[in-house]
C-alpha cells in the first residue's frame, strides 16, 4: 500500500456514536441504548462484578448443601435412635407384662415407667428427626436457588465478555479499515461482513469531498457492474416461469434492431449473455447506447468474452416480453421482496442528498450521475447492507428460484479465460456471477467498475459467509484484497487478481 498524507477520515457513525452496532447482542437497540453500553472496559468491570457475585452465590450453594447433608445424616442417626428406643420401650413392656402375671407388682410398675421412658424418647428424637429433614430439604432448596443464581450470573458474565470482545474487534477493524482506506485516498465506503448469519456494517468517510456530508448505511453507492448479478437473478425467474429458454436465440423473442444486421447476433442465446460468451464487446461507442449494430467478434457460445452489451440486449428482450422497464420489474420482483429498501436501478431525484459521487485518484469530486431508465448491465445503486440482503437470500438461499435453476446460476457455465491472467485457472463463470477456487472453498463473486465508483463482492455459499464492499473512487479495485484479507484472513484472492 502506498503512503498517503491525506489525514486519515474517521469512521462515520464510529463505535462512541452507537449508530453501527447491528450486529448480535446489539441488534434492535436504539442508538442511545447502544451508546451507553459500548464501552468495552465498562463491560469488562460488569464482568467482574458478576463473577464475584457468581462466586458469592457459588460459596453460599456449597455451605446450604453441606447443611443439608448434615442434617440429613444427622436425622437419620435421631431415626435410628427412636427406632432402638421403640425397641427397648417393646422389650420393657414384654417385662413389665411378665412381672405383672408373677406377681411381681412393684418390678412390673418400674418396668411400666421404663416403658415410658423409651417411648416419650423415641417421639422426641422421631420428632427432632423430621425437622432435621425438614431443614435439610429446605438447605437443597436454598442451595439449588443459589447455584441457579450462579448459573444466571456467569452466563450474564459470559454474554458481557461476549459484547466486550466483539466491541474491541469491531474497533481493531474499523481502524484497520480507516487506514486502508485513507491509505489509497478513498474519500467513503461501505462494508459488509457476514459470518455465521451474523452482519456486522462499517461506514467511512464522506459522500463527496465537497459536500462533507458523512457516509451511513443509507448513503446510495453505485454497484457498477455488480448490477448483473441481481439482473441476471430476475433473468433466471424468467427461465423459471417458462417466458424464455436459456438456449433460445433471443432473437426469437425479440427481433432488436440492434441485431437485425448480423446473421451471427441473431444466434445469441441468455445463457450466452449470462456466460458471457455472445462476442459482443463490452460496449460499443458508449455504455447504454442504442445508436449501433451488434456484431460478435467470434461465434457465440464458443469463447469467454465479458460484455455489457450482451446483458443490455437481453434486458431489451425481457423488457419487450413483460411490457414495462426492467427498474420497475426489479423493484417490484426483487427489491421489495427481498427487502432491498435502499435500492433502485434508475436514478430518483428524491436520493440525491444521500447519492455518493465518485472521486479521481487525486480525491477530487466528480459530476453525480443519471441513470434513466436504467441498465443491467451496471446502473444498479444501492447500500452494502441491501446487496449482503441479496446475497444471503438470493444468491445463497435462492428465495423465488427452484432448486434446479438456483444450482445453475452458480455452477461453471463459461472458463472466464483472459489472456496471459496468472489467475485464469482459479476462475470461471456461472449465469451472471464470477466463481472463484480457493483453498478456502468454492466462492461467488463480482466486482464492479463505472470509473470513478468501484465496488466488489466475495461470498461463500457453502459457509456463508461474504463480504460486499463499495467505494466512491477510482481507488476502489485497489483496497479490494486488503479489505478482503482483513475480514477472511491473509490468503490469495484470485478474483481481485483476475480483474488486474
Amino acid at each position: 500500500m502506498r503512503a498517503s498524507t491525506r489525514p486519515r477520515t474517521r469512521l462515520a457513525a464510529a463505535v462512541t456514536s452507537g449508530v453501527l452496532l447491528l450486529s448480535g447482542a446489539f441488534v434492535g437497540q436504539s442508538a442511545a441504548q447502544a451508546a451507553e453500553a459500548i464501552d468495552p472496559d465498562d463491560l469488562r468491570a460488569q464482568v467482574a462484578a458478576l463473577t464475584t457475585k457468581a462466586d458469592a452465590a457459588e460459596h453460599r450453594a456449597a455451605a446450604a448443601a453441606t447443611r443439608a447433608t448434615r442434617a440429613a445424616a444427622k436425622a437419620e442417626v435421631l431415626v435410628a435412635q427412636a427406632t432402638a428406643a421403640r425397641t427397648k420401650a417393646k422389650q420393657a413392656r414384654t417385662r413389665a407384662v411378665a412381672a405383672a402375671e408373677d406377681g411381681r407388682t412393684a418390678r412390673a410398675e418400674v418396668l411400666r415407667q421404663l416403658v415410658a421412658e423409651h417411648r416419650a424418647r423415641a417421639e422426641r428424637t422421631r420428632a427432632k428427626a423430621v425437622e432435621l429433614r425438614a431443614s435439610a430439604k429446605q438447605a437443597r432448596v436454598r442451595a439449588g436457588a443459589q447455584r441457579a443464581r450462579h448459573a444466571q450470573l456467569l452466563e450474564r458474565a459470559a454474554e458481557l465478555s461476549a459484547r466486550a470482545d466483539a466491541l474491541e474487534n469491531r474497533a481493531a477493524n474499523e481502524s484497520l479499515l480507516a487506514e486502508t482506506l485513507a491509505g489509497w485516498n478513498i474519500p467513503g465506503a461501505q462494508v459488509v461482513h457476514t459470518k455465521a448469519g451474523v452482519s456486522d456494517s462499517y461506514t467511512y468517510g464522506v459522500q463527496s469531498t465537497a459536500t462533507g456530508v458523512e457516509v451511513d448505511e443509507h448513503s446510495l453507492f453505485q454497484g457498477a457492474s455488480l448490477t448483473k448479478v441481481v439482473a441476471s437473478y430476475l433473468f433466471l425467474k424468467r427461465v423459471d416461469e417458462g417466458v424464455i429458454d436459456l438456449d433460445t436465440p433471443l432473437w426469437e423473442y425479440f427481433e432488436s434492431p440492434r441485431t437485425v444486421e448480423s446473421d451471427l447476433a441473431k444466434k445469441i442465446t441468455a445463457r450466452m449473455v449470462l456466460n458471457h460468451t455472445t462476442g459482443l464487446p463490452n460496449w460499443v461507442n458508449g455504455a447504454g447506447r442504442e445508436d449501433n449494430q451488434l456484431v460478435p467478434a467470434w461465434e457465440p457460445g464458443t469463447r469467454f468474452g465479458y460484455s455489457g452489451e450482451g446483458f443490455f440486449l437481453l434486458q431489451r428482450t425481457i423488457e419487450h416480453l413483460d411490457g414495462q422497464p426492467l427498474a420497475q420489474t426489479l423493484e417490484e420482483e426483487v427489491f421489495a421482496p427481498l427487502g432491498m429498501a435502499d435500492t433502485t436501478l434508475a436514478t430518483r431525484p428524491e436520493d440525491a442528498p444521500r447519492t455518493t459521487v465518485g472521486h479521481g485518484a487525486d480525491g477530487a469530486p466528480v459530476a453525480m450521475s443519471n441513470y434513466v431508465p436504467g441498465n443491467a448491465a451496471y446502473t444498479l445503486q444501492t447500500t452494502a447492507r441491501d446487496y449482503d440482503r441479496f446475497i444471503q437470500r438470493a444468491l445463497f438461499a435462492g428465495e423465488g428460484l427452484s432448486a434446479e435453476t438456483h444450482a445453475l446460476w452458480t455452477e461453471v457455465s463459461s472458463d472466464a479465460q483472459r489472456d496471459a491472467n496468472p489467475a485464469d485457472r482459479f476462475i470461471d463463470w456461472g449465469l451472471g456471477v464470477g466463481l472463484q477456487t480457493s483453498a478456502k472453498g468454492k466462492a461467488l463473486w463480482h466486482w464492479g467498475d463505472n470509473g470513478s465508483r468501484r465496488a466488489f463482492f466475495l461470498a461463500f455459499p457453502e459457509t456463508g459467509e461474504s463480504v460486499v464492499m463499495f467505494f466512491n473512487s477510482v481507488n476502489g479495485q485497489k483496497a479490494a484484497g486488503s479489505v478482503l484479507s482483513q475480514f477472511l484472513g491473509p490468503q490469495a484472492h484470485h478474483a481481485v487478481t483476475w480483474v488486474g
